[in-house]
């Protein structure tokens, strides 16, 4: 993981490891080069980041696991000017190799470059299993075996993923054509992230990256999959699941801070995402709740 900040294990075994990052930076200039020695799968809990590979660069937030190759140099900025919060999740090489054989039978014979693919969209399925084996591990209430499930179940699910960009691009596009599309709608990510408690319109949104409303919406949907409102929202709540581990209680502050418009439109929202309600998570986790975790992953 990038290295400007604490790495702190939540979790180890001989099956995993598992860690929260805490990034402080705000340079929206590159900082220096980077490589990790192992692989490792980040899922991004709040703010974001940009993985620059090259001439490449990959926008990830809260909607996002990044993926880490071992030996395999980039560097990071932080546009939004903000930093970010990750957990990562290290697997065992040959587990790890297993679980990517699954969708991707070449990874078994990768030297390094096990991961085929930068970045992916997590759903919210995942995304609340793996908040909840967080916390489960944090309260003490998660036993290794419990938890080294889970944590395969989250690595399975996150690696199955769904395309956070198109992968098909239009075989009319010119290349430029193509490359344009999707700095566009990185663009839009970092400045949906700059301004994430504001009530933001399309059309401020479209000024600020130099786009039309009509072709911003477009070309963000065919980008991402996703409406830039349901983007925004997904980021949002998942924003609020760290505030709720952090300790908040008030949830209608939480709300407002978020750019909601009361308590009631932040907790529909928040049910639209995770099938629950915030001050179900509030709870403790409990082995029940490990168990809903696996049950929901598996549907």
């Amino acid at each position: 993981m990038p290295q400007h900040g604490p790495f702190r294990t939540l979790f180890k075994s001989a099956v995993a490891c598992i860690g929260d990052y805490r990034c402080q930076a705000c340079d929206p200039g590159r900082g220096p080069e980077e490589c990790n020695t192992v692989p490792g799968i980040a899922l991004v809990r709040r703010g974001s980041f940009v993985k620059h590979l090259g001439s490449r660069r990959v926008v990830v937030d809260a909607g996002s696991a990044v993926f880490f190759n071992a030996w395999e140099s980039y560097r990071v900025s932080h546009p939004a000017g903000c930093g970010d919060r990750c957990s990562v999740f290290h697997l065992s090489d040959s587990v790890l190799r297993e679980v990517l054989s699954a969708t991707d039978p070449a990874a078994a014979d990768r030297e390094f470059r096990v991961f085929s693919r930068t970045h992916d969209a997590v759903g919210p399925a995942a995304y609340l299993a793996h908040r909840i084996l967080l916390r489960a591990i944090d309260e003490g209430a998660c036993e290794p075996l419990a938890a080294d499930e889970a944590a395969l179940e989250i690595a399975a699910a996150v690696l199955a993923g769904r395309r956070s960009e198109s992968s098909t691009p239009r075989s009319d596009q010119r290349a430029d054509t193509q490359r344009a599309h999707r700095d566009l709608a990185a663009d839009a990510r970092v400045a949906l992230n700059r301004r994430l408690g504001e009530r933001i319109s399309l059309d401020d949104l479209a000024r600020e990256v130099h786009s039309s409303p009509y072709h911003l919406a477009r070309v963000f949907r065919a980008q991402t999959g996703s409406t830039i409102r349901r983007h925004r929202d997904r980021l949002r709540v998942r924003a609020s699941l760290d505030a709720i581990a952090g300790g908040e209680t008030d949830l209608t502050r939480l709300a407002l801070s978020l750019g909601y418009c009361d308590h009631s439109h932040f907790t529909n929202a928040f049910r639209r995402e995770f099938g629950t309600t915030p001050s179900s998570v509030r709870r403790a986790a409990t082995p029940a709740d490990l168990r809903r975790m696996s049950k929901f992953l598996q549907a």
